[in-house]
């Protein structure tokens, strides 16, 4: 959270994903939640898909750096102000998922 939070990552050295295995998948939801994790839902992880890669897998460089709160605005998404990072939960692996392109805004992808 930390590394992903700081700087609203600009350095794409970051992690991307948190793989978690279904038994502790929810614990985990809770833990990330408690240190300012949001997490959004399916139709709020495609306005955010297509708000940060809107031409295939190259980031838009608009948002590289922005806050949550920004990116959210930009996507007509609400978010607190306490939200550090925003989580969209995969349900698959590969192209088929446009989230899992190289990332840099403060926002992370969890596949449980």
């Amino acid at each position: 959270m930390a590394s992903k939070a700081f700087d609203h990552s600009v350095i794409c050295a970051t992690e991307q994903a948190v793989v978690a295995d279904r038994p502790i998948a929810a614990q985990l939801e809770e833990l990330m939640k408690a240190e300012g994790a949001y997490f959004v839902n399916d139709e709020q992880a495609k306005a955010l898909a297509g708000l940060l890669f809107p031409s295939g897998p190259l980031i838009n460089p608009k948002m590289v750096g922005k806050s949550p709160q920004q990116l959210a605005q930009a996507c007509g998404i609400s978010v607190p102000a306490t939200a550090r990072i925003l989580v969209a939960r995969l349900k698959g692996v590969g192209h088929s998922e446009p989230l899992q392109a190289k990332s840099r805004p403060p926002s992370w992808l969890v596949r449980s």
